[in-house]
Formats: C-alpha cells, sequence, structure tokens
C-alpha cells in the first residue's frame, strides 16, 4: 500500500471525489443532462470514483457507508458543540492518528463511533 504509484493513485482519486461539486450545481451548468435523460451520469462518475477509491484501500479500512456514518456523526457533534466541522474532523484524525478519516482501520469503526458519541471538546482542551 505504501508504494508510490498507488498512493499518488489514491491521492488523484481522492482529490476528485473531495472536489466534485454538489450534482445540483454541475446539472445547472449542465442543463441538457436533464433534458436529455443523463441525469444520473454524474453521480454514476462519482460512484465509480468511490468505488475504485474502495478497491485499491481494500477491505482493511472502513468502507464508504461507515466513513459517511462517521463523518456524519462529526457534523452532528460539531454541530452540537458549535465547532467547525473541519476542526471536529481534525480532532478525530488527531486522536486516532489517522491522515484521514477514510483510511480508518475497519477494526477500529466502533471505537471512533462510541469516542464520538461520548464527545467532549472540553476533555481536549484541558
Amino acid at each position: 500500500m505504501d508504494s508510490s504509484p498507488m498512493k499518488e493513485k489514491l491521492d488523484n482519486i481522492r482529490d476528485l471525489i473531495e472536489n466534485a461539486k454538489p450534482a445540483e450545481e454541475y446539472f445547472a451548468e449542465h442543463t441538457s443532462c436533464q433534458r436529455d435523460g443523463s441525469a444520473n451520469v454524474y453521480q454514476k462518475h462519482l460512484d465509480a470514483l468511490m468505488e475504485e477509491f474502495d478497491a485499491l484501500v481494500g477491505d482493511d479500512y472502513v468502507n464508504k457507508n461507515e466513513a459517511m456514518s462517521i463523518r456524519a456523526l462529526v457534523a452532528y457533534v460539531a454541530h452540537e458543540h458549535k465547532l467547525s466541522e473541519a476542526v471536529a474532523c481534525a480532532i478525530v484524525e488527531q486522536q486516532f492518528g489517522l491522515e484521514e478519516i477514510r483510511m480508518l482501520p475497519k477494526q477500529r469503526y466502533m471505537e471512533v463511533i462510541n469516542y464520538l458519541v461520548d464527545f467532549d471538546p472540553r476533555r481536549i482542551m484541558n
């Protein structure tokens, strides 16, 4: 997994996924998509990139649904504690020694969920 070409490919796919426009914005720019019935092309492309990323990462890490669940809980925790999502995400990544949440080992999934359920930013700051 540490080989340079694979890391580069993962980084490229991650950049494409993270920098993808919201579907509504994409469709607004390409109104012909809505007229010719190909409105799902954008989402299919994004899903294909995410599947390729999952395939490269393998079964050792959380899958797309698990990562989305963690991110949703991070968003909720951030809102409840009046933090930005970026700060809450950075706290989780720092706490678990991650470069990014998507690279969380599968066996630590419930540990992160439990951490977020019991999240208290005062413990971090003290």
